[in-house]
């Protein structure tokens, strides 16, 4: 069997800025200008990886996109875990789905359970035929199927099944690295804002893989799971927002070259309209949490003009 070439563009879904609408609010190119000054100002000088899609649920397509730093890799602690979810549901047989508390999908997602992570891969990848081992078929479905760039390097938590597994596709290099501060780190598992915020996209659209049997519920039953809040835990985006569709990631200071990582990314309603946000950030948590209600204010005033 040959080996299999990777993509290596991400294919971007057709979106025009400033293109009429129909819906809640029509778009309004002065209030876009005026939003991505905000967010412009607020983040001058950060080293963050932002994004920021705007959604119409009547007309089901993506209205505008901004960004900071948003194709740029930034450690993705347990944010890619979202992703799982839609993995393990995309490609496990209808009949044997769980996510019932009890079940490791319903662990991961809400509980962001590290051990089961690497269970749930492991497991997962027994239905997929072909090349490579459980962290690279991950990784192919990302890149084959979803279209990402980004990926992971391996899954080592101890007792995992996945141990020793490695994607060398996704070795740290010089290309697929951490600058910080001026200053290269060689990290793995990086995403970038973009990728993140295209797979919540893929939630708000669960009709775009007509071409997939089960892509769908699967798509539905993805998002349903990552909105069950976790009992006595707050994100950083439902800090700001309230109730959301997503998934965050913290990596504590002394597991860290540079400081406590805190990744966020997922769907909110501030007010009427959907929006999917993506934040990767090292600073501190709680100015994290600063930066996401102002966010939340500007898209207020983005709504009510």
């Amino acid at each position: 069997m040959s080996k299999i070439t990777r993509r290596q563009m991400l294919m971007m879904l057709g979106a025009s800025a400033f293109a009429p609408q129909i819906g809640f609010m029509p778009q309004n190119s002065d209030r876009l200008a005026r939003l991505q000054s905000q967010i412009n100002t607020l983040f001058a000088n950060e080293n963050i990886g932002f994004n920021l899609r705007g959604w119409n649920r009547i007309l089901n397509r993506e209205t505008f996109r901004m960004s900071i730093n948003g194709d740029a890799y930034f450690p993705v602690a347990s944010s890619f875990k979202a992703v799982l979810i839609l993995y393990y549901f995309w490609n496990t047989p209808r009949e044997l789905w769980r996510d019932d508390p009890e079940s490791d999908a319903y662990r991961v997602a809400v509980f962001s359970n590290n051990l089961l992570t690497g269970t749930l891969l492991e497991n997962t990848a027994q239905y997929i035929g072909g090349f490579g081992n459980s962290i690279q078929k991950f990784n192919i479905f990302l890149t084959y199927t979803l279209n990402l760039n980004s990926g992971i390097f391996s899954w080592d938590w101890q007792g995992s099944p996945t141990m020793g597994q490695r994607d060398l596709y996704y070795e740290p290099t010089q290309q697929r690295s951490v600058t910080y501060n001026g200053q290269r780190y060689d990290i793995t598992n990086l995403f970038t804002a973009s990728d993140l915020s295209q797979f919540y996209v893929y939630l708000l659209n669960p009709n775009g893989f007509p071409q997939y049997a089960q892509a769908q519920e699967a798509l539905i039953r993805t998002r349903a799971l990552l909105s069950m809040p976790a009992s006595g835990y707050s994100s950083p985006i439902e800090r700001a927002f309230g109730s959301y569709t997503g998934k965050d990631g913290v990596i504590p200071t002394q597991d860290s070259q540079f400081g406590r990582v805190t990744n966020d990314a997922g769907i909110v309603r501030p007010v009427m309209n959907d929006y999917v946000i993506s934040i990767l950030y090292a600073q501190g948590e709680f100015r994290l949490v600063e930066f996401l209600r102002q966010i939340r204010r500007y898209l207020v005033q983005y709504e009510v003009g």
